[in-house]
Order: structure tokens, then C-alpha cells, then sequence
């Protein structure tokens, strides 16, 4: 649950390459399941702007059977479209793409500038052909959460 650093009430901010900046609130939920089979422990953070859907989710998911995978659902423009994004957590400490296919690649950083800030352990996604308005590419670490994201069409999000 260290892969999620936002800590219940605060309000993270954010600005847009189109000159928006708005603030989300956050709620952090705990929910485990077991059964005779399986222990899944279900770690979710809310980001609320207010709008009719949150926008933003981040779920980390661990289970005895499985690696922790980080699932990570933005709604960039604020409405009812929002795209997932999944980082598996690696037992060396690291992230990477979770699912690897040929529509998307991971690389990680050890040390990048983003924005004018420097971050270290940084996992980059891009996607090869992603849908109009979808996530293109997405910059995560454990210590700030979601970096900075660009969809499709050229909106550019950095959490501030």
C-alpha cells in the first residue's frame, strides 16, 4: 500500500498544458477479502473534483496468489470516459507494465526530470495506438503517485 502515497483528505492539485488547474480531493478506503481460497486486500483512493464521477481512482491490488499490481482509472477531461491504466509492483522494488502486449511499453527511471522537477524510480507507460482521448503516456512513482499523464490528443496533466 506504500505504491499509493496520498494520504486521506488532503487535496492534490493539478494543471493542464491548456492552462486549467483544479484540485481533487481524496478519500482513501481499505477493503479485504478473504475466503478459504484466496486473501485479496483492496486499497483505494479517490480523487474528487466535485464532478459526477471521480477523477480519479487508484486501486493497489495484493493477493497471496499474485504479484501487487497498482490499477490506476483517469477521467482526463472530467466527464463519463476514463481509461485504466495497470503497473505491476516487482519484487525487486520496482514497477512495471503488468500485462505486457505490443500496444504498450514500460521503461523504468532510476533518475527524471519532469517539468522542471527532478524524481527518482519513475515507471513510464506508453501506449503504442491508443484510442482518441485515452491515456498516451503516464509517469508514476511511489513516493508522489501519478506525475504527470498526456492523452491522445495532446493534454498534457501534471500534478503539481
Amino acid at each position: 500500500m506504500e505504491a499509493v502515497p496520498y494520504a486521506d483528505k488532503e487535496l492534490a492539485s493539478f494543471r493542464t498544458n491548456r492552462g486549467d488547474d483544479f484540485r481533487a480531493g481524496i478519500k482513501r478506503i481499505l477493503k479485504i477479502d478473504r475466503s478459504d481460497f484466496m486473501c485479496d486486500e483492496i486499497f483505494e483512493v479517490t480523487l474528487d473534483t466535485g464532478d459526477m464521477l471521480p477523477y480519479m481512482e487508484i486501486v493497489h491490488r495484493a493477493s497471496f496468489r499474485d504479484e501487487p499490481v497498482v490499477q490506476i482509472t483517469i477521467s482526463p477531461e472530467r466527464n463519463n470516459m476514463a481509461y485504466t491504466v495497470q503497473i505491476l509492483l516487482t519484487d525487486d522494488g520496482k514497477m512495471a507494465e503488468y500485462l505486457p502486449n505490443p500496444h504498450k511499453k514500460s521503461v523504468y527511471h532510476d533518475e527524471i526530470t519532469i517539468d522542471g522537477k527532478a524524481y527518482s524510480n519513475v515507471i513510464e507507460i506508453l501506449y503504442i495506438k491508443p484510442y482518441t482521448k485515452s491515456i498516451a503516456q503516464l509517469f508514476y512513482n511511489k513516493a508522489f503517485g501519478v506525475i504527470q499523464y498526456t492523452t491522445e490528443d495532446g493534454l498534457v496533466v501534471t500534478r503539481q
